[in-house]
Parts: C-alpha cells; structure tokens; sequence
C-alpha cells in the first residue's frame, strides 16, 4: 500500500489467496512479474489496483482466474501491461476499469474472457469518469443471458482500442452486446465488429449508443438480430464510422438513429441492409454526414419503411423496399 520504488520479481507462483491475489493500492511502485498468478476464490480478483496508483504494473507470466472477479482497477492511473497468458474464465471474471481510472492499459492477445456472470469488459465511470487510455487485443466469448460482452459508461477524453479480429467477440443469442453510453472518448474495433449471425441472431440489441461526443470506429460491422433492433443510437452528439458490413434484422428494424439537435454525425458505409418488420425499417433523425447503407431488402414496416427526418445527412440505398 502506498509503495514506491522499482521491483523485479522474477519466475515463481501465487496461489491460494483468500482476498485479491495481487493487490496494489496507492503508491508509485514499478513493478515486473514474470510468474504465475491462480485466483480461485469467489469474489476476490486476480488482480486489484486501487487507491491513485501512478507507477508501472507488468506482467509477463500465466494469470488465471477459474472464480473471483478477474482484473478490477479504481482510480488507477499508472501503466498496466499484461502480456503474457491471462485467462478469465469462471465466477465474474472479467475486467473492470473504474471511477476516475486515468492510466494506460493493455491488454495482450493472449487474454481471453469466458462466460463471467457479469459483463465481461467493463469500462464505468459512474462516480467519476473514466479517462484511461486502453488497448485490448485478446478475445470475449459472451454466453451469460443478458450480460453484455462490452459496457462502456462515462467515458471522457482517452481512447479505446478493441484490436482482435472480429471473430474475438463471439457469444449466445441471448447476451446483450455492446453499449456505448456518455462515452466523450474514442472508441475503436480496429478490425470490425461482428454480433450474431444468420444462423444465430441476436435476441437482445447487440448495439447500443446513448449520448456522448465522442467517434465511434467500428469498421466492418456485421450485426444480426431476430426480434430486436439491430442498431439504435440515441442523443449521440458524437460521430458513428463504419467502413462496410452487413445490418440484419428479422422482425425488427434494421437502424435506428435518433439524434440530439446537435446532430449525430455519420460516417457509415454498409454492404447490405436488410429489415423485415418494425415502426421502420430503417430510421434516422437528426442526422449529418454520410450514410451509404449498400444494398438489401426492407419490408413489413407498419410505417414509413424508409424514414428520414431532420439533420442533412447524404444518405443511399440501392435496395428494394416494399411498404
């Protein structure tokens, strides 16, 4: 607690720990773990960073947490690598970067998050925001009933980076994706991102954006849904970018943006649209930019298919509609 200085713990092992296993609070401590660490205990972290920690955390060995709560920092401000193995899988296991957390995080493709009974990636700024800036290279598999596979929540000023590839996120029907809300920051899937599929739709919207300013990168976004919107973004004040990809929505509509009178700006290309009931297929209000929406099939819609209100937005579609 409160610790400064430089240590260099070599090759060794930690386990059995009924509190965090590695905890860190306070202090200004540069500090390199190459060994192994075991977390097994209910409600206990693998790891904990508390308390304005401002110095530097590596690790390089094998994390494990087969219960617990995986990676938990609050108000951490240093520098946290972790690049060796860290497996996440069992109890709520996850990572959660909280209140006034203002360092740099990254986190290697050897990181995995499995099924923890919460949401898996957890960026939350509740109390005080969130200003990190933080990389995550490794994968999520979501198959917890209506936990999301990344919640982000009062985020301002730093940049987010998700760098696996799209086939890193993968889940049941029945977890609720990603949310985006008050997120002030930059959020980036530097190689897409893909939610359900047409042989498994999502049941719950796997995207969801409300408010913030910030730019919102998805690149190639391939989103499925049985039943539910696909995408819907309200009062976002910020900037949506996607490069291609394919919107699909049984039952439901497609696209939903709802912007503020501060308009949400679009940067959004898109492969394929399609939609098969809903108020409207597609809908968008309050809208500048870009929005060329490809090609595709809208239909069933019990109001207008394809509804667009306010803002100056250039929008395309080449695909048929029926209304």
């Amino acid at each position: 607690s409160a610790v400064a200085g430089t240590y260099n713990f070599g090759p060794g092992s930690i386990t059995g720990s009924t509190g965090a296993a590695f905890n860190v609070t306070g202090g200004a401590a540069v500090l390199t773990y190459t060994g192994s660490i075991t977390q097994t205990t209910a409600a206990q972290a693998l790891v904990n960073v508390a308390g304005t920690h401002t110095g530097t955390l590596t690790f390089s060995g094998a994390l494990s947490a087969s219960n617990g709560t995986g990676l938990q920092f609050t108000d951490a401000d240093g520098t946290y690598n972790f690049n060796g193995t860290t497996t996440l899988a069992g109890g709520d296991a996850g990572i959660d970067i909280l209140n006034g957390s203002a360092g740099s995080f990254t986190f290697g493709s050897g990181t995995t998050i499995t099924n923890p009974a919460g949401t898996a990636f957890n960026v939350d700024g509740t109390t005080s925001a969130v200003t990190a800036n933080i990389t995550y290279a490794g994968t999520i598999t979501q198959n917890t009933a209506a936990q999301r596979w990344i919640n982000i929540n009062t985020y301002n000023t730093g940049t987010i980076s998700f760098t696996g590839l799209p086939s890193a996120y993968t889940g049941t029907t029945g977890s609720t994706g990603v949310n985006l809300n008050a997120v002030n920051g930059n959020v980036t899937f530097s190689n897409g991102l893909t939610l359900g599929s047409t042989g498994a739709r999502m049941t719950a919207t796997p995207l969801t954006i409300t408010g913030g300013t910030g730019t919102y990168n998805f690149n190639a976004l391939n989103l499925y849904t049985a039943g539910v919107t696909a995408l819907i973004a309200t009062n976002a004040d910020g900037t949506i970018n996607t490069t291609s990809g394919t919107v699909d929505a049984t039952g439901a509509t497609a696209i939903n943006i709802s912007g503020p009178a501060g308009i949400t700006t679009l940067g959004v290309t898109l492969t394929t649209v399609n939609s098969t009931a809903g108020a409207n297929n597609v809908f968008l209000t309050n809208c500048g930019g870009t929005a060329a929406l490809g090609t595709g099939t809208l239909s069933g819609a019990t109001g207008n298919a394809f509804d667009v209100t306010g803002g100056n937005a250039a929008v395309t579609y080449a695909g048929t509609i029926t209304n």
